[in-house]
């Protein structure tokens, strides 16, 4: 299945950074998914949503439209996940 529009948590990261690039660079449509608050630099060159991971409907919102998600979170998230 070829995926038309990816969305991504975990950009900032060793390992979400790198895949974020390949994926864009690749040509794939992709979306950061950014947590409220976050003071973590932000891959350029793509859409960015930014949104509380703890409320469920503007995740829900967030996330319409994507075909795919992509979790690159670290192990070092905060408690309440």
């Amino acid at each position: 299945m070829a995926y038309k529009n990816a969305i991504q948590a975990g950009v900032a990261g060793s390992v979400g950074k790198p895949v974020f690039e390949a994926i864009r660079d690749a040509g794939i449509p992709i979306t950061a998914l950014v947590r409220a608050g976050s003071l973590s630099a932000t891959p350029t060159g793509a859409p960015i949503k930014t949104v509380d991971y703890t409320d469920y409907p503007a995740l829900v919102n967030a996330l319409r439209g994507h075909d795919v998600l992509i979790l690159t979170l670290g192990t070092g998230t905060p408690r309440h996940f």
